[in-house]
């Protein structure tokens, strides 16, 4: 569903037009946006994310799967920051073994 548009308009992801390297670029910053969309979506990346987590997660990957230098500037900001966000809620609530809840 998403993927026709971003076809349209990124061309390069069809290997059409520029160089290697503006079409890897491409490629990486739409493969990390499809996946900070479906994290977005799904609510959870290492621990569940709460509303101002998510909707940073949601616009950082809109704007990763649109090219542009200032827009994927941006939504790596936000996802990153969503990202190491999550990380440290993570370590500082660490899941028990099974033998220690009692089960």
């Amino acid at each position: 569903f998403l993927i026709p548009f971003t076809f349209i308009f990124n061309p390069d992801l069809l290997l059409i037009g520029n160089d290697w390297f503006s079409i890897a670029i491409s490629t990486l910053t739409s493969l990390v946006g499809v996946i900070a969309l479906a994290s977005s979506l799904q609510n959870y990346l290492y621990v569940p994310m709460n509303i101002l987590q998510r909707g940073a997660m949601f616009i950082g990957a809109v704007l990763l799967i649109f090219p542009g230098v200032t827009t994927d500037i941006a939504g790596v900001s936000l996802v990153a920051a969503v990202f190491f966000w999550q990380r440290t809620q993570r370590r500082s609530n660490p899941l028990l073994p099974a033998e220690e809840k009692g089960a």
